[in-house]
């Protein structure tokens, strides 16, 4: 009974989210911020379904999916927030943030092998 509830959690939280970047889609204006802001969204999402996976898994293939896709999500969300919060900064240069994704993708591969 506590599964089916923690699944119907996790239903409700990505049903909220994707009517959220649909939302912000196509009503918010078209900046950087917007798409940088869907893709934090995104990846919550992407780490959401990875815990829907892990609580309907039944075998270990199903399970190694879910931590996958688990990792993907946490792994680029903090170099993804980053972005975001330097795109609002008051000064107006901003900071290059490709090495800090490039850190994610590291870090992704050492857990895929």
């Amino acid at each position: 009974m506590i599964n089916f509830v923690y699944v119907l959690l996790h239903v409700i939280a990505l049903v909220g989210m994707t009517t959220s970047i649909v939302w912000l889609a196509l009503r918010a204006k078209k900046e950087k911020g917007k798409y940088v802001f869907m893709l934090c969204q995104t990846l919550i999402m992407i780490w959401t379904a990875s815990q829907l996976c892990d609580l309907v898994a039944v075998n270990a293939d199903q399970l190694f999916i879910g931590y996958m896709m688990g990792n993907i999500g946490v792994n680029f969300i903090g170099a993804a927030w980053l972005h975001f919060a330097s795109l609002y900064r008051l000064e107006k240069k901003h900071l290059p943030v490709w090495p800090l994704y490039l850190i994610g993708v590291i870090h992704f591969v050492a857990a895929a092998t």
